[in-house]
């Protein structure tokens, strides 16, 4: 529901594929009445190991201390309306040290660049299948198998308005796969949420990843206590 008391959120995004966080300067923004959000700010739980194209809650929604593709979310900003919340996005002082990219799986096998460096490495899974037996004899069979990226290219915009109701949030948007959607976003933010789908028929474009910003959006709303709303053009809110 847009209201009069409705604000809009604008994300600033990080220009570099990977980098460490050096330190975000809000206070000019601030100062012209935004209320802006961070990834320290943000406190929302891991949910455990799930991950549905790119959906897993691992990490927080918002990078904190390093960014790790092109185009991640390092803040929120929100403003009485949209055009005002573009331009107070731009008072963002973010100091970034660009790190090494991993831009292929040749890259990332050589693990000279960690995405997680928790982990100690870029393979995050390796399993081995058998099936029967390989024939006998001084036969050999070599092969070099690479999967090349695949998405579910956007045909419509993605859009989300999500307001406090109650102890809760209730989220309008064309999200796909709401049900399962929305009980990780309730795990994550500990709150009863509704969900109202505005969508019919095929996904038009892969939408699971889009609970990432639900999950902004429905904390930005209960830290607020006004609806919040936010729009994706193709791939990016």
């Amino acid at each position: 529901m847009i209201t009069h008391t409705s604000r809009y959120g604008v994300f600033v995004r990080s220009p570099y594929p990977h980098a460490r966080i050096l330190g975000i300067d809000v206070s000019k923004a601030v100062n012209e009445g935004a209320l802006v959000l961070t990834g320290k700010d943000f406190m929302a739980r891991t949910v455990g190991s799930t991950e549905r194209e790119g959906a897993g809650l691992e990490t927080l929604p918002i990078a904190v201390d390093k960014v790790r593709y092109q185009g991640e979310p390092v803040a929120l900003v929100i403003a009485d309306n949209p055009y005002k919340a573009m331009d107070l996005a731009e008072l963002i002082d973010v100091q970034y040290e660009p790190l090494k990219p991993v831009r292929n799986i040749d890259d990332a096998l050589r693990n000279e660049s960690l995405v997680f460096e928790e982990l100690g490495t870029n393979i995050i899974q390796s399993q081995v299948i058998e099936y029967g037996q390989m024939p006998g004899g001084p036969r050999e069979l070599e092969l070099n198998l690479y999967w090349s990226r695949s998405s579910g290219n956007p045909i419509e915009t993605f859009a989300a308005i999500v307001y406090p109701e109650g102890g809760g949030v209730t989220i309008i948007s064309n999200l796909q796969g709401g049900k399962s959607i929305v009980a990780e976003i309730e795990r994550s933010l500990g709150i009863p949420i509704k969900h109202v789908p505005v969508r019919h028929g095929g996904s038009f474009g892969s939408k699971f990843s889009l609970i990432r910003y639900l999950i902004i959006l429905a904390y930005a709303a209960t830290g607020s206590r006004r609806p919040s709303s936010g729009s994706r053009p193709g791939q990016s809110i």
